[in-house]
């Protein structure tokens, strides 16, 4: 079995996993390695057959890693950081507001190790990719927001993939807004080179009463890169929640998303658009979990499939009993460019509660024939007339950036991408 073989990895080197690791998270590792030797349901298993390099001895890369990547968005002023494979490089040029911390994960288990572990794993899915994420990662970002603290401009993480043979990188980030706070963060997935990859990063984000928090992630890789990605939210009274998942370039993407709303009134909004072609494949599988009365979810994800490139949605909604007074629409809209691309969509409702308001769709179907007509006969040639009915069929979901500059920057990639031109997020030379 494939992950057999990473068991035995870890027991052969489990001391330098855990040379950094508190012995909690040591304890913690433990039982994980006990549930992989139980289930082996890991997720995207036969990804992982390639033989990927892992680096337990936490080797890190001479000179400045900053230099080999720039990520510069046009009109965007942010707290810059970076993660290179599996190791967090966190040092901000720009002075912090008073109480906040933004450090590499690894930093945190030695300077923060009792707010670490009040909130490690309490977001946690008992599924084989938190289990492997958890018995893997050494590093990754750590933020903390202290009460009623307004970060005055977004956190740019930028994750990247970079070697010239076969690697493998697990990261796991940790952020915690409390009460009153409120955080934009940026998440772009990068990769160098054209070596088979596979990147394994996981990300708890715990939102306080009242407080906001908007979480977007881009990827752009590239077709040897495997993208296995899990983001678990927890929302207390009043909080509101917006998440974005953009797919525009890669190989094979498996995105989660689980949220628990835990608070009355708390307010979430998941989104997502993936452009796929060639054999490209795309997986979006999200879990929204109603816990209480009067919280509002709404998702929205839509997908455009060119070649032979494949998309994949599960969206569950639950709302369990005593959730009354629940509102949650669930959105997937899917359009198959090709005759060979292919959709599969299965959104699913399950309520234990009176009095609620709630609601799911899915439809994937081809571009409008008719409005292809009307449009040559106006004058508009066939060419230009798709690009304009892909771009409007795309943009919806961009009205739920709350960012302004990364919205327009948005439009711009996704406008050359479906034209089918090679472009730049900015300064970046990596974006294929």
């Amino acid at each position: 079995m494939i992950l057999d073989a990473y068991i035995s990895l870890f027991r052969s080197y489990a001391k330098d996993f855990n040379a950094q690791a508190p012995e909690w998270l040591v304890q913690a590792r433990e039982a994980s390695l006990q549930y992989l030797l139980r289930h082996q349901d890991l997720s995207e298993a036969d990804a992982y057959a390639t033989d990927f390099g892992l680096n337990p001895k936490r080797i890190r890369p001479q000179g400045d890693p900053s230099q080999l990547f720039t990520c510069e968005i046009p009109g965007i002023t942010s707290y810059n950081f970076l993660v290179l494979n599996d190791s967090c490089f966190a040092q901000p040029k720009q002075q912090l507001p008073e109480g906040v911390v933004v450090c590499a994960l690894s930093d945190a288990f030695v300077r923060y190790p009792e707010l670490v572990a009040r909130y490690w794993g309490k977001a946690k899915t008992e599924n084989a990719n938190w289990h492997f994420n958890q018995l893997f990662a050494q590093d990754g970002l750590f933020v903390y927001l202290p009460k009623g603290v307004t970060l005055d401009r977004p956190i740019q993480l930028v994750n990247l993939m970079y070697d010239n043979q076969p690697r493998m990188a697990v990261s796991h980030n940790l952020i915690i807004v409390e009460d009153d706070a409120q955080a934009q963060v940026l998440v772009c997935d990068h990769a160098y080179g054209e070596s088979p990859c596979l990147s394994n990063r996981y990300t708890e984000v715990f939102v306080g009463r009242n407080a906001r928090y908007e979480h977007y992630k881009l990827e752009s890789t590239h077709r040897e890169m495997t993208n296995v990605s899990a983001l678990t939210l927890c929302l207390q009274d009043g909080a509101e929640v917006l998440t974005n998942n953009i797919t525009l370039h890669g190989g094979r993407t498996a995105n989660d998303v689980r949220a628990a709303l835990m608070g009355e009134g708390a307010r979430l909004s998941v989104n997502g658009l993936a452009l796929g072609d060639h054999d490209q494949s795309i997986r979006n599988h999200t879990c929204i979990t109603h816990q209480v009365a009067g919280s509002v979810s709404t998702e929205l994800f839509k997908y455009l499939l060119d070649g032979q490139s494949q998309g994949e949605f599960f969206g569950l909604v639950k709302v369990e009993e005593g959730a009354d007074r629940t509102t949650a629409l669930q959105t997937n809209r899917n359009l198959c460019l090709s005759a060979d691309a292919r959709m599969q969509s299965q959104p699913q409702l399950e309520i234990y509660a009176d009095d609620v308001q709630c609601n799911h769709g899915s439809a994937t179907g081809q571009l409008d024939e008719n409005a292809l007509f009307y449009m040559q006969t106006r004058g508009i040639s066939e060419k230009e007339a798709r690009f304009l009915l892909m771009s409007a069929f795309a943009y919806e979901v961009l009205d739920n950036v709350g960012i302004s500059a990364v919205k327009d920057r948005l439009r711009w990639m996704i406008e050359r991408r479906l034209r089918g031109e090679k472009y730049n997020c900015a300064t970046c030379s990596m974006c294929k």
